[in-house]
């Protein structure tokens, strides 16, 4: 069944198919790419796709074409034996398979079909990886108010006991864009890990799965059970990029076996920025993840009561969040004010200049991340840590001060 839902910041996309003809990608989120392609993304795909791109409507026919060259490739080094380089194909084609099926923010037949091929590609991939690594690669289906939930769990090849981190993807995202993201920068740490797709995200929206105001929290408590009840894991953190850090945030609150939580890309405001006044798509496909094809009912029963204030003073583990100075989706000022108003251990890194992707900084925010977490599930964050961190691109640095320095010239 296709449902047709537009809202009124969709009747506005025009706006957003002329940037995406005169900048591509990066019309999006500032700079974006950075983030994508340490994701997994390359260069070559994403120029090949946005050659002759111009309008959301060409989009997905150009990601697709190009998964479709990258998967060919694999099939045939995966044939000739060279495997990990057909597993580095896999990966491309997963990705661009990714975002062509996140085009579509209603039940279509090209959206399922689209994520299909996705999973297909990630499987391959995953195996490739398994048998070359001894990284163990489980598939995760969870049953969870009368539907199912899906996630991934890698368990690192050295014995364990291992600490684990729940991974979760932003709302334009899947569980799938975190394979790399762990095995290049939780691996090392001997971490194990759960990328999962909450209610309304990914595999779970597509099997029925909706995110109402406390479901995802919940969401995230079935997995700590499930990571818990292995003889392998010993402590469990979690971890959040975009409207994953509003997941990640509540799900800490909700759940005091969380033992750490670390956040980026931060949705730490209010959301009418996002819903009101960013780009029309972040609206239109929260409201399919919701189940609301009334706009005015979502404004009025969803989105208002979506404030991570209670959250945050519940909170008791250590909290991180990293932020970029700005992101035009949590503006700086409020996003200070929720850091102030944690109780518990936290620390704040605000990188200058940065946007809501973070994308010169994508490396750093993927491996201070994975790194902090780790010192955290050691112990090593003591209970009255407070750290503010303003990082500057030069790499001058101004500690104990979100604030940028030019806020208050001298």
């Amino acid at each position: 069944m296709v449902i047709s839902m537009v809202t009124h910041r969709e009747n506005q996309r025009w706006v957003q198919d002329f940037a995406i003809a005169s900048s591509g990608w990066n019309s999006l989120h500032p700079e974006i790419e950075g983030r994508m392609e340490e994701i997994g993304f390359k260069h070559p795909d994403i120029t090949r796709v946005f050659e002759g791109v111009k309008s959301t409507q060409h989009w997905p026919k150009a990601l697709v074409r190009t998964a479709l060259e990258n998967e060919k490739k694999a099939l045939y080094y995966e044939k000739r034996g060279f495997d990990l380089s057909a597993r580095d194909l896999y990966v491309r084609a997963m990705l661009l398979f990714d975002k062509a099926q996140y085009s579509y923010y209603r039940d279509d037949f090209r959206k399922k079909g689209f994520h299909d091929k996705m999973l297909a590609c990630f499987q391959r991939a995953a195996k490739i990886t398994s048998e070359n690594t001894g990284v163990r690669i489980e598939q995760v289906k969870l049953k969870f108010e009368g539907s199912r939930i899906y996630g991934v769990m890698y368990t690192p090849p050295t014995r364990g006991p291992h600490d684990c981190v729940l991974m979760i993807p932003g709302m334009d995202s899947t569980k799938e864009e975190l394979f790399q993201p762990y095995l290049r920068y939780y691996l090392p740490h001997g971490l194990a890990a759960i990328t999962f797709d909450g209610p309304g995200q990914g595999e779970s929206l597509l099997n029925g799965c909706k995110v109402t105001l406390d479901n995802h929290e919940k969401a995230s408590s079935a997995f700590v059970e499930y990571a818990l009840s292995k003889d392998s894991i010993r402590k469990v953190a979690v971890y959040g990029n975009s409207m994953g850090s509003y997941w990640a945030t509540r799900a800490a609150a909700h759940d005091k076996r969380l033992k750490a939580c670390a956040t980026a890309l931060g949705c730490y405001a209010n959301m009418n920025t996002i819903f009101n006044k960013a780009q029309p798509n972040f609206k239109a496909n929260f409201m399919f993840m919701a189940g609301y094809e009334d706009e005015a009912r979502f404004d009025a029963e969803f989105a208002p009561r979506m404030s991570l204030q209670a959250a945050v003073k519940k909170r008791t583990c250590p909290y991180l969040m990293m932020h970029g100075e700005f992101d035009e989706l949590s503006p700086l000022d409020e996003t200070i004010r929720l850091y102030e108003a944690a109780n518990s251990p936290k620390e704040l890194w605000i990188f200058a200049d940065e946007f809501h992707s973070l994308g010169g900084v994508g490396q750093e925010v993927f491996s201070l991340s994975a790194s902090w977490l780790s010192n955290a599930l050691k112990g090593r964050v003591r209970s009255d840590h407070e750290k503010l961190v303003y990082m500057k691109r030069n790499g001058e640095f101004i500690e104990d001060s979100a604030g940028p320095d030019w806020w208050n010239p001298t």
